[in-house]
């Protein structure tokens, strides 16, 4: 083999590394930016539903907030599962939150939905 073929061979590789690298580096975009958009709808609709429900103590609002609720775990945890996220997490001190502690998040998310269901006489056991 000459010198020009392995050079070009090599480049190859490269172009092939590197573009693989910018796959991996647009679905972890696109996941990031997923999560970040179902965050900021949902929180907005359980902020909505929460002042519609203090407002005509409507119990049917606790069910869409605990949609909301399970849509934004949901989105995390799949989120979570690719492996430069959960590392990027663990590594970023900005981040409020590690993958870690989403079962802990989403616990007391429900739990602070506690006094909505007594009002509404809604018993869910844990």
């Amino acid at each position: 083999m000459n010198q020009k073929g392995l050079i070009g061979k090599i480049f190859v590789v490269i172009g092939i590394i590197i573009l693989l690298i910018l796959i991996i580096g647009a679905i972890t975009a696109y996941q990031v930016n997923g999560l970040i958009k179902t965050v900021q709808a949902e929180t907005k609709s359980i902020q909505s539903n929460v002042n519609d429900f203090q407002a005509s103590k409507n119990c049917s609002r606790i069910t869409n907030i605990e949609d909301s609720i399970n849509k934004i775990k949901d989105k995390a945890e799949s989120t979570c599962k690719n492996p430069i996220i959960r590392i990027a997490a663990e590594k970023i001190d900005k981040i409020p939150y590690k993958c870690d502690d989403l079962p802990t998040i989403g616990n007391a998310a429900e739990n602070s939905l506690q006094p909505f269901k007594n009002f509404c006489g809604l018993n869910v056991t844990q």
